[in-house]
């Protein structure tokens, strides 16, 4: 019994001998050498206190002011006659959208004219009875009611120059004789088409909306901020942002803050402020942001120290055993991220440790 002993002892002695020697890896960690770590690109730094901005995460969309946004309607319905627009595609105001068309439209410019030539009899005639009536030859009867043809029809003359007007109707060129049979519909504001809902033939009524012309040349975010954080809040705070499942990281400030709190929600709209620069961006575009409220004193480690494994993060530290590289990996948890760093709260495992920042996942395969 004490032969066979001593021979277990031994073996077992042996084998770690052997897996020590083969594979410098033991269960706490993985030893490299320089040159294993020079290979991997591995490099290591201490863990620094820094300044570290205080945030809250929000969620918005990227927008414009309502003064660059045009709904484009008509006033009176007709049919569309010609169009040559796509969407996304860009016009300036002034720009000929489409013409529509319709008969009514020359009904219009026919009663224009037709009261324009009665107004010319009517005034006479209301000039003539009121001098017969201060003359006493002519009854106040006849005067009143020659004053009242004279004004109905001039108010119907303004009528309906207001109305042709809003149709884009040439009235100058209407009262030389010219009718049209066809109304042309401008854009109000230069931009880029969206929403196009008409198509050639097509009837267009007044409670329809043609399309959409949208500004892009001062965009915005609009973020929705919640009651708990609303006193966090003040003007000319940076804004980080990024657009959808993008990595690339943007920035900007608060500029006003709503003042009434949305009773359904219990939240307010932020409206911030970004470079003009950033013309890439899509109004409409969903973005996730944070708004930074102040600044406290933390711990930080670039971004690619941490580790995501099995739904745990860890940092990689060396340690020297026996004059050899030890790696280890470390549970931490992490809090803001600031651009290309990320907060590790619990740090006392990780003060005056090598910590590594570059190769992290190398350096413990």
């Amino acid at each position: 019994m004490k032969y066979i002993l001593i021979i277990s002892t031994l073996f077992l002695i042996a084998c770690n001998q052997e897996l020590e020697g083969s594979n410098d890896q033991v269960e706490e960690g993985v030893f490299l050498t320089a040159d294993q770590q020079n290979q991997a690109g591995i490099q290591t730094a201490q863990l620094k206190q820094m300044d570290i901005p205080q945030r809250i995460s929000v969620r918005g969309i990227v927008d414009v002011p309502p003064t660059h946004r045009a709904s484009i309607s008509v006033f009176h319905g007709g049919y569309v006659r010609y169009f040559d627009l796509l969407p996304g595609k860009r016009v300036r105001r002034g720009d000929l959208l489409f013409t529509l068309q319709n008969p009514e439209y020359i009904s219009m410019q026919q009663a224009y004219l037709e009261v324009k030539e009665q107004i010319a009899f009517l005034e006479a005639d209301y000039n003539r009875q009121k001098a017969l009536v201060a003359d006493a030859i002519s009854s106040e009867k006849k005067f009143r009611q020659a004053e009242s043809d004279y004004l109905v029809a001039k108010a119907k003359q303004e009528s309906l120059k207001e109305q042709l007007e809003l149709i884009n109707i040439d009235i100058a060129q209407l009262e030389e004789g010219e009718i049209v049979n066809s109304v042309r519909v401008y854009a109000p504001i230069s931009g880029f088409v969206s929403d196009l809902s008409i198509n050639k033939g097509a009837y267009l009524s007044p409670q329809d909306v043609a399309m959409q012309i949208v500004n892009t040349e001062h965009m915005h975010l609009e973020l929705k901020v919640y009651e708990r954080d609303v006193t966090k809040l003040k003007e000319g705070q940076r804004i980080e942002f990024k657009v959808n499942e993008s990595d690339s990281l943007l920035y900007g400030e608060v500029h006003l803050i709503e003042k009434v709190i949305d009773s359904k929600d219990r939240s307010v709209m932020v409206h911030g402020h970004i470079p003009d620069s950033y013309s890439q961006l899509v109004v409409g575009a969903y973005i996730e942001a944070w708004i930074e409220t102040g600044i406290y004193k933390g711990y930080a480690v670039p971004a690619g120290a941490i580790i995501d494994m099995d739904g745990m993060q860890y940092v990689a530290v060396k340690n020297s055993r026996g004059g050899k590289d030890l790696f280890q990996k470390i549970e931490v948890q992490t809090g803001q991220r600031n651009g290309d760093l990320v907060e590790v709260i619990d740090v006392s495992k990780l003060i005056e440790k090598e910590i590594v920042v570059k190769g992290a996942y190398e350096a413990i395969k």
